[in-house]
């Protein structure tokens, strides 16, 4: 039993019940952030997170070298990574199309891209995370907009791990990932996160979890000038989100990313918005998220690619695991079949054991049974000699009587008067003993006394 414990375990394990983890990473313009986690007890966990600052002037070779040593620092091997797309880079849209089917709204939102960037449809990558529907079949999306050349350079940036990259996700997604773990999503109201590092912020509304609206935009040098430059900037922000969604409000700003000191500048904006600091890294709610493929913005082919290689890498474990299961039900029946080997030699020596003891009985039982037969027989014989004496008439006189054993009864005689003879076959058919009693001979002869007939009389047992 405990070697099929062990067993089961190892098969589940296979199957998936292993450890997971992976990496998250932004290259931000002047900066590169790196996220290590893992599935501990059913929940993704962060391990650790690196930020290295990264000077303008570097070029993309560089930055792969630091990003490199990060990974290497944080111990990555084999693990999945998902690159964060910094929102500066993209374009997004909030639309209104007349569907609701994934597919069509994939290729509406591909016809739409070109309309929003100067450039062919086939050099835009798209993605797009519905929003929600109305009563009249119109879906509500948040439309993604870049440049394959952007994400072919983050690709070029991270070659040696191009294998790894499951999925390429626009940062404002982490904000929204982020925003579920600190307000619960049944919240109706919308919510506008801004997230500060040293150079960029990004604005992000979010309604239930969802992202609706997001921007990014550059700060100031002079912390002096902070203070107004994002009074400024959410202010349009707040306009443009109105404008272009119709939308309701956002009633608070959650701040997070700053530090102690531009806290104090936040606090007193002009913008009729509670304000609420809370301390955290959005970019680490992406750990343990299923990435959907609408907003998956790798290029089609290496999406299709990654599709394919992970249809086979299931039918592998799934095979795999078919023959585990047959091999581990084969063992079972080669472990039974070795059992009742075993048990059928026991049973061999014992029947050695006490075969002298076996011969005796089957002696002792054979004479039984002839003494029995034996005994079966002698009271047959009695019982036709008696039959002979009850039924036989008083004119008849016996010289011979004749027992074949089993077979037959032999009558030999005399008498005065032929009709006895006939009136013996008679009594001696109706017996139960006797069954086709015929005379053999009949024959008259004189003697002193007078006439005699001698006869013989076959009497066959009654079977």
């Amino acid at each position: 039993m405990k070697v099929k414990r062990i067993f089961i375990a190892q098969l589940s394990k296979f199957a998936g019940n292993k450890k997971r983890g992976g990496f998250i990473c932004q290259i931000n313009p002047e900066s590169l952030q790196v996220v290590s986690w893992q599935i501990i007890k059913g929940k993704p966990e962060i391990i650790k997170t690196e930020i290295e600052s990264i000077p303008q002037e570097l070029t993309d070779t560089q930055i792969s070298e630091r990003i490199n040593h990060l990974f290497k620092k944080l111990g990555l091997r084999k693990e999945p990574i998902i690159i964060s797309l910094p929102r500066i880079l993209v374009t997004c849209r909030y639309l209104r199309l007349p569907s609701g089917e994934s597919l069509e709204l994939e290729g509406m939102a591909k016809f739409q891209a070109s309309q929003y960037l100067p450039y062919p449809a086939d050099e835009l990558i798209t993605g797009f995370s519905l929003i929600r529907r109305d009563s009249q079949g119109y879906a509500y999306v948040n439309l993604i907009i870049v440049h394959r050349d952007v994400i072919g350079r983050f690709l070029r940036i991270l070659e040696i791990y191009r294998g790894q990259v499951e999925a390429i996700l626009l940062s404002s997604y982490a904000l929204a990932y982020w925003s579920r773990g600190i307000k619960p999503k049944q919240t109706h109201e919308p919510v506008l996160i801004l997230n500060i590092d040293s150079s960029y912020a990004e604005v992000a509304i979010v309604n239930q979890g969802d992202l609706v609206f997001s921007r990014a935009f550059k700060l100031p040098k002079e912390q002096i000038e902070l203070r107004t430059h994002l009074s400024e900037e959410i202010d349009k922000t707040l306009k443009s989100y109105q404008k272009e969604t119709a939308e309701p409000r956002p009633t608070k700003i959650i701040l997070t990313g700053l530090t102690g000191e531009s806290l104090k500048d936040m606090k007193d904006l002009e913008l009729n918005l509670s304000i609420e600091y809370i301390a955290g890294e959005p970019l680490a709610a992406i750990a343990g998220q299923k990435i959907e493929s609408c907003l998956n913005l790798l290029p089609p082919a290496m999406k299709e690619n990654r599709k394919k290689l992970s249809l086979r890498k299931e039918y592998v474990k799934t095979i795999c695991l078919i023959l585990g299961i047959i091999i581990f039900f084969s063992w079972g029946l080669l472990i039974n079949f070795h059992n009742k080997k075993v048990y059928l030699n026991r049973l061999k020596q014992e029947l050695k054991k006490i075969a002298p003891q076996v011969k005796a009985i089957e002696d002792m039982e054979k004479r039984t049974s002839l003494l029995s037969t034996q005994l079966w027989q002698m009271p047959k014989t009695v019982d036709v000699l008696y039959e002979v004496y009850q039924s036989l008439p008083e004119e008849i006189s016996l010289t011979t009587l004749t027992y074949e054993e089993n077979s037959q009864l032999v009558l030999r005689g005399q008498t005065q008067d032929l009709s006895a003879v006939f009136k013996t076959i008679s009594i001696f058919e109706k017996s139960k003993i006797f069954s086709n009693v015929k005379v053999r001979y009949a024959t008259t002869k004189k003697t002193q006394i007078g006439e005699m007939v001698d006869f013989e009389i076959i009497c066959p047992l009654r079977r």
